[in-house]
């Protein structure tokens, strides 16, 4: 957290200070409560989640953050994972709710460009 905090201090204001964590963050020694009071927010990653456990996570990122905080939601693209265009779809519709601010997909410029359509398409849901 002080190195978050020492970060925030030397940045440019006008830089957004994110950390990136995973759903149990804790486990690697994150607490994403106390970054939140020394960042502007976190991408929270929705890997290898079902679209039902991803409003969770979100919520869960938002009460631990705050409101005024950024909160994102983070995905990867690639086999198995996201097997088809309605998989990716499914998981990014609780993403797009108005108490998450945005989606990060993990490697885009190493996606195929048949996927994405599949992003354009998920973001329309």
């Amino acid at each position: 957290t002080s190195l978050v905090a020492e970060l925030r201090e030397v940045a440019d204001p006008e830089t957004r200070v994110l950390i990136i964590d995973l759903k149990d963050g804790w486990l690697g020694g994150c607490d994403l409560a106390a970054l939140g009071k020394v960042c502007d927010g976190a991408i929270l990653c929705a890997y290898d989640m079902q679209a039902g456990d991803v409003a969770g996570l979100m919520a869960a990122g938002r009460t631990a953050l705050g409101a005024e905080k950024f909160l994102g939601a983070g995905y990867r693209l690639f086999y198995p994972e996201m097997a088809g265009p309605e998989i990716l779809a499914a998981k990014v519709k609780p993403a797009l709710a108005p108490d998450v601010d945005g989606i990060n997909f993990y490697n885009y410029g190493l996606v195929p460009a048949a996927r994405l359509d599949w992003v354009r398409a998920a973001r329309a849901v």
